[in-house]
């Protein structure tokens, strides 16, 4: 992917992808590409902040849309999305990306989420080291990341956390690019998938924890068997401190997210 983005796309260090993917491992393998070709991610939450990030060369998206959108634009689930995924480059000799030139540095824009101010490399890397420390990850955790990608939480405390340990990540198929979704629908398939795939750590937000304990899913909840599941984080207000608070989810202890008073 890395190298069709580079050379079908002209994509490279300060270059932005703007997309409206939901969770799906095309948005993590999206985020790896851009990130070993020095450029970023801008989400397409929020049209009028997109307007404001220069340098949007390429989109990748799920249809047509109303939001601003490049010249350049690659469909999901399309046939170019398949060639990006398989691209191999037509020129002479191996594929190789210049890595030299393409280093990364902590300071560099990893992603623009609903914020003109880019989340850099080294405060994504910052935060997975503060949860892989937390919980003492290692690689046969398996972990359930509930909230969006395009969300420091999702990107820097989940992805990264399970990237840096060498941990499975697990995405749901729940929606909420655009706001928040359904939380009672997100909810459930958070429930279904921790125990499907027998998660041993959750990273979801308050709305989700709230719904999974209404009335409407206390049956599924009551009967799901998340033997695996031994802790997790609960995001529940901005900033990225571990607070005191601490969340239950079937007598599973989760920490909570935020910033102290």
């Amino acid at each position: 992917m890395s190298l069709g983005l580079q050379d079908r796309f002209g994509i490279g260090p300060g270059s932005v992808v703007a997309t409206d993917l939901p969770n799906v491992a095309e948005g993590i393998l999206l985020h790896l590409a851009c990130a070993r070709l020095g450029s970023a991610i801008a989400t397409a939450k929020n049209e009028d902040m997109l307007r404001k990030i220069p340098n949007v060369k390429c989109a990748v998206a799920t249809g047509e849309t109303s939001w601003l959108m490049p010249d350049s634009c690659i469909l999901a689930g399309s046939g170019d999305m398949n060639d990006m995924l398989q691209y191999r480059s037509s020129g002479e000799g191996d594929d190789i990306l210049d890595m030299d030139r393409n280093e990364q540095d902590s300071e560099r824009a990893l992603g623009f989420f609903n914020n003109p101010k880019a989340l850099t490399h080294g405060s994504a890397l910052s935060m997975g080291s503060q949860m892989l420390e937390h919980f003492h990850m290692v690689p046969r955790d398996k972990v359930c990341v509930s909230i969006t990608l395009y969300h420091a939480f999702g990107i820097g405390s989940a992805c990264s956390s399970a990237l840096l340990s060498g941990a499975a990540i697990v995405l749901p198929a729940v929606g909420g690019l655009r706001g928040c979704g359904v939380p009672s629908q997100r909810a459930e398939v958070t429930l279904e998938t921790l125990e499907k795939e027998q998660c041993t750590l959750l990273f979801a937000d308050t709305h989700t924890l709230k719904a999974l304990h209404d009335n409407s899913l206390r049956e599924k909840l009551n009967d799901a068997n998340l033997s695996n599941l031994r802790g997790g984080v609960c995001k529940t207000g901005s900033g990225t401190e571990i607070l005191n608070d601490t969340v239950e989810l079937k007598g599973v202890t989760l920490a909570t997210l935020g910033k102290k008073k």
